[in-house]
């Protein structure tokens, strides 16, 4: 019949008068075998048994499949002799007892009561750490002996391995195979362990603490990076499990990319990778739990961390002075056509942790031809570095009215690119006059303080306007013209051949009405460039002349 076994140690090293000594405890719930049956194939409440230390440290000269001969009589409890093998010759493999009891060592599942749980096993003459034990059992004494008081037994693997003084060790393992009754033929096999270590390390041969923490680094929002772990076995048994889980601040961050064999042997090691993609700028952390059938640490917590770097565009207009994203809106104010603001200066700054790079300026809008954006001296900003950009609004043509565009600043930011300011800004023309009220656009629009609309027509404050204008010495464009000569016909007498040339001077005091300012001599002259002069004082208080030629 097909059985399984499980059997829990737990070594404590303990110091005494005596000297120190292992107490090796067997599980009072755990250490059952069921069924044992002895030589003869009868079951019994239990078999003699004790552990076989390989104290020369060669491995043991009888392995499954083989037995030793017990020396009889047996020795007594707690003390240890060397063992024959099969063959009657005296191996280096020393066995210790574990009871004086030959019937009730490990109890079956058939009556038996008086099991024993524990054996020590001291540091003293050929025992020492780090020496490999295993467990054997024998039949009773003389069953199946080929002389008279001697016991035959098997060895159970796999080993263990004596802890150093001062510190313990849990054994558990777990044993499938066929009833282990006394016939060499008749041997336990497919044995898995479960005394477990679990060690992690990074990098490899530096040893994490449970609860230890590594660092990626620092790392520009949304690139990646990975670091390999090594997930080593130092127990005596097998490792297996190694789901993983990752909680903490932001556990989005950080993933697992290559994961560990689910089975790890004594000794031997596997990696995993974890991948590091921030998704944000600023210190960054997550945990990561690495579950194992290790008895005290599951999970192995490691506290993983790195810091994101990323650029952050700001605009300043004026500089100092933050403009928003998307409903930042610059007013130019009002100007003529064929006229210029005076230029805006935009500062372009990276506040953030990594380059602000790919840097442009674009425009568009319903009047983009009004506004006219100047050149970026760069197109890379290191943080807290800065360049600027001029924007004039100069309105060419077209009817009055307000002007629109917009710019927009290209850049690697992650949230605000591009960058979008709206521009405005109103155009008036000067000869056009909209609202036919007898005054221009621009000029309604400089006397808006006055009730002057350039939309709406007020022909009375118009005519009232430039009624008063000439008392406050305002003047109009066509009273100003007047003050030109106009230029004359010259045409020659056809009975004489003779060109007139007749030049007159009129004086204004209101630029309305002009009286004659005769010549007269000896005001009259001609100088020595060949050109007449006229010589004269204001008379009447005029302030305006104009000269006229027929």
């Amino acid at each position: 019949m097909k059985t399984k076994f499980l059997i829990s140690v737990f070594c404590l090293v303990m110091s005494s008068t005596a000297g120190a000594a292992v107490n090796l405890t067997f599980s009072s719930s755990n250490a059952k075998l069921t069924n044992l049956q002895n030589a003869t194939g009868t079951a019994s409440g239990g078999l003699t048994w004790g552990i076989v230390i390989d104290t020369a440290g060669n491995g043991f000269n009888a392995l499954n499949g083989t037995h030793y001969f017990e020396i009889s009589p047996p020795p007594p409890f707690g003390s240890g002799v060397f063992l024959r093998d099969h063959t009657y010759a005296l191996t280096d493999d020393y066995f210790l007892r574990a009871s004086s009891d030959t019937l009730a060592v490990l109890l079956g599942n058939d009556g038996g009561t008086n099991g024993v749980a524990s054996i020590s096993v001291p540091y003293a003459g050929p025992i020492n750490a780090g020496d490999s034990f295993a467990i054997v059992w024998f039949s009773t004494p003389g069953s199946l002996a080929t002389a008279a008081g001697q016991n035959y037994g098997l060895l159970w693997i796999p080993q263990f391995v004596l802890p150093p003084e001062g510190s313990g060790a849990n054994f558990s393992q777990y044993f499938p195979g066929p009833d282990p009754v006394r016939l060499a033929d008749h041997v336990l096999a497919g044995l898995l362990g479960e005394y477990q270590d679990i060690a992690i390390e990074q990098p490899a041969g530096t040893a994490l603490s449970d609860g230890g923490s590594r660092s990626f680094g620092s790392l520009a929002v949304g690139a990646q990076t990975t670091m390999s772990f090594t997930l080593k076995n130092t127990g005596l048994s097998l490792l297996s499990g190694f789901p993983m889980s990752i909680d903490g601040t932001h556990p989005g961050d950080f993933s697992v990319t290559a994961f560990p064999v689910p089975q790890v042997s004594p000794g031997s090691t596997t990696t995993f990778t974890v991948r590091f993609t921030p998704a944000a700028s600023g210190a960054r952390s997550a945990v990561i739990h690495i579950a194992s059938n290790d008895a005290d640490e599951n999970p192995f917590d490691i506290t993983l961390t790195g810091t994101a770097t990323a650029p952050e565009i700001a605009v300043e207009q004026p500089a100092g002075t933050d403009l928003a994203d998307g409903t930042a809106s610059i007013a130019f104010g009002s100007f003529n056509l064929g006229s210029s603001a005076p230029p805006r200066t935009f500062t372009i700054r990276n506040t953030g942790t990594a380059n602000l790079t790919g840097l442009s300026v674009s425009k568009d809008g319903a009047n983009t031809a009004d506004f006219t954006v100047g050149s970026l001296g760069v197109t890379t900003l290191a943080p807290g570095a800065s360049t600027i950009v001029n924007v004039t609004f100069a309105p060419v043509g077209g009817a009055s009215g307000p002007r629109t565009a917009a710019i927009h600043i290209g850049s690697n930011d992650a949230d605000e690119n591009p960058f979008d300011i709206a521009f405005s800004g109103m155009a008036f023309s000067t000869t056009a006059d909209i609202d036919n009220d007898g005054m221009n656009d621009w000029g309604e629009h400089q006397l808006a303080a006055l009730g002057f609309d350039w939309q709406v027509s007020n022909a009375a404050l118009v005519n009232t306007y430039f009624a008063a204008a000439s008392s406050n010495g305002i003047y109009t464009a066509s009273q100003m013209q007047a003050l030109n000569a106009d230029t004359p016909l010259l045409q020659r007498n056809p009975a004489t051949g003779v060109f007139t040339l007749t030049i007159g001077v009129e004086k204004s005091t209101d630029l309305t009405s002009f009286n004659p300012l005769p010549f007269t001599a000896p005001q009259l002259l001609i100088n020595g460039q060949g050109k007449i002069e006229f010589q004269f004082t204001v008379p009447n208080n005029a302030a305006f002349f104009r000269v006229q030629a027929q």
